[in-house]
């Protein structure tokens, strides 16, 4: 039984690897499942400033320096290489859950030190803030009660169109879907190594659905209060419900923190 609802957020990068409907490739999530699949990432911890994992990603992205190639590999200098930098740094922060972050710097796991494994010989500016990004996929929430597929291969939770080769629905919000499935949206906030200052209301989100011809059928727009984890983890889920199923015939969405 795929129970998606279990493993979809962080580390789940199954179903995140996709996140997609026609054959698109979430390069976010690309370079997020990369950091897992690194042996060298795994069995060492990378100390120093914060820019150091992001130097690391993108070495990796353009010269293939690492015991497990990345694959698929996205076009270089554009927003997919972007987006898989920025999945790479994301994953590797999440597979390193003990490591602090100090003064701008990464301490070595277990460290007893209150103070960087490393001190700059000059004060060191923070870095200027990074936009928010937001990649959006479309999901159903489906009731364990009614399930997709049989007991033991079946998906309830927030199930995206297809998973890992397997296809759920069709990628399009039909009117024909079952009474109990609720249509949303999957959002991944990336923050990047410094998030803008998070507004007392929280970040806000616009959300568009569009149809296959490129049309707006509904749009939305959310806030999120999650600087502090944007702080830690570099991203973070969050999902979306559309009220009474008003982005029927959507078969993309579109998201921006403007």
């Amino acid at each position: 039984m795929r129970i998606i609802t279990k493993i979809i957020g962080i580390g789940a990068l199954g179903l995140l690897a996709c996140g997609c409907a026609g054959g698109s490739t979430n390069w976010y999530a690309a370079g997020r499942s990369f950091v897992y699949a690194d042996n060298k990432v795994d069995q060492s911890v990378l100390a120093g400033p914060t820019d150091i994992v992001r130097q690391w990603c993108s070495q990796v992205l353009t010269t293939g320096q690492a015991p497990v190639k990345p694959h698929p590999l996205p076009p270089l200098g554009g927003r997919e290489a972007q987006k898989w930098v920025s999945g790479c740094i994301a994953g590797y922060f999440e597979s390193h859950p003990n490591q602090k972050i100090s003064g701008g710097y990464l301490q070595a796991v277990n460290s007893a030190q209150s103070t960087p494994t490393e001190q700059p010989a000059t004060p060191i500016t923070s870095p200027p803030a990074t936009p928010l990004s937001v990649d959006c996929t479309l999901v159903y929430w489906v009731p364990e009660n009614d399930m997709i597929g049989n007991v033991d291969d079946g998906a309830y939770g927030w199930v995206p169109a297809e998973d890992d080769g397997t296809r759920y629905w069709s990628g399009t919000f039909t009117d024909d879907a079952s009474a109990g499935w609720e249509q949303a949206a999957q959002l991944v906030i990336n923050g990047y190594e410094t998030p803008p200052a998070q507004p007392p209301y929280g970040y806000a989100v616009v959300i568009n659905f569009d149809n296959s011809a490129g049309q707006s059928v509904y749009s939305e727009t959310k806030h999120f209060r999650i600087g502090e984890q944007l702080e830690t983890a570099l991203s973070v889920v969050r999902y979306v419900r559309v009220p009474d199923r008003m982005a029927t015939g959507a078969s993309t969405c579109v998201a921006d923190a403007p």
